[in-house]
């Protein structure tokens, strides 16, 4: 990265140790209430498409669903690393279904995967929520329009880029802003998948 005096204000937590102004969502929470929900549901064989594991949100997210099932005595080997997008949600279904054929529920670290997932679960002739429920992530719309209605975790998107624009703001206006983050908290909404 090139040097500069220029403020600047990140959206997510930087992979490196470099102090930065930055927002973010609490990753790690919004794993955890993913896999939580499954959990409780009494899933017993949940899976995980990740999001790319260079990203902090990719390890945050994964983290706490790790946590989560470390805690209930649950395996944590069915992982397959996805990149957010439609074809690594297909794959990585398709993997963890061929891979872990006791698979109950998957948690997929977006949307755009989950609805992915979704289709290759149902093509194989499984039911979701009754064979394999299914949570996902981001709520950005995509979620009100499979069938069943996904259940995923809200990213409040919105939220979190109003803070960094008005911290740039802030910034360019010569505030004397603290180098600490301001992390927005994640909340379950609940679909008919989970």
């Amino acid at each position: 990265m090139s040097r500069s005096d220029l403020p600047a204000v990140f959206i997510g937590r930087p992979v490196d140790d470099t102090p930065r102004h930055y927002v973010d969502l609490d990753n790690v929470t919004g794993g955890r209430l993913a896999a939580q929900r499954l959990v409780d549901r009494g899933c017993r064989r949940v899976g995980t498409i990740t999001g790319p594991l260079d990203l902090s949100a990719g390890m945050d997210r994964l983290q706490g669903w790790r946590e989560v099932l470390e805690a209930a005595g649950l395996a944590t080997d069915a992982v397959v690393e996805g990149d957010f997008g439609t074809e690594s949600g297909a794959a990585g279904a398709e993997r963890l279904l061929a891979e872990h054929p006791d698979l109950d529920a998957i948690f997929a670290a977006s949307d755009v995967m989950a609805e992915a997932a979704l289709r290759v679960v149902t093509t194989s002739g499984r039911r979701v929520p009754e064979d394999v429920a299914m949570v996902g992530f981001d709520n950005l719309g995509i979620s009100e329009h499979t069938v069943p209605r996904l259940t995923t975790v809200h990213n409040p998107v919105i939220e979190v880029t109003l803070t960094a624009a008005t911290m740039l703001l802030d910034l360019l206006a010569g505030a004397g802003l603290p180098l600490t983050p301001r992390i927005h908290e994640p909340r379950l909404v609940e679909g008919e998948s989970a």
